[in-house]
């Protein structure tokens, strides 16, 4: 876990403590960070009759590597992810992946109410509820922890 860019004000509950990304950091890693390395992963949106259902391929993170906001009525989705190196090159036959960063923005519909949207992380998608509101919604930006 790169505990620079984790925040101890802010943690994830129920269960055991685990810090949040510091959503500042994320942002100026993202910027330092190669816009080759910078990856787009794929994206499912659902519509059912209460609520949007977005999942987001991201295989192989923990969930404490994601930042997921929403500002007004974008959604953005952001995981700093760094794959354990080995110090020796020689030891791959095959290297094709190291550290990377996911980036995926999403508009939200007129309808989405962003102040209670929830979101779980299980077998490498993220899944991210989105309740739909009989009005636009007044908040302009939330926080929301991955489970």
């Amino acid at each position: 876990m790169n505990t620079v860019l984790h925040n101890s004000e802010y943690s994830i509950y129920p269960g055991h403590y685990v810090p949040m990304l510091n959503e500042i950091d994320v942002n100026e890693e993202i910027l330092r960070t190669k816009q080759n390395d910078i990856v787009m992963p794929l994206v499912n949106i659902s519509d059912s009759n209460g609520s949007y259902k977005i999942e987001v391929a991201v295989p192989g993170v923990d969930r404490e590597n994601f930042l997921v906001y929403a500002n007004k009525n974008i959604l953005s989705v952001y995981v700093v992810h760094q794959h354990q190196m080995v110090n020796d090159p020689k030891k791959f036959r095959l290297h094709e992946f190291s550290c990377c960063c996911y980036e995926r923005h999403i508009e939200l519909p007129g309808d989405a109410d962003t102040e209670f949207v929830s979101a779980e992380y299980k077998e490498g998608v993220l899944r991210i509820y989105v309740p739909k509101a009989s009005e636009q919604s007044t908040v302009e930006h939330t926080r929301i922890v991955v489970y």
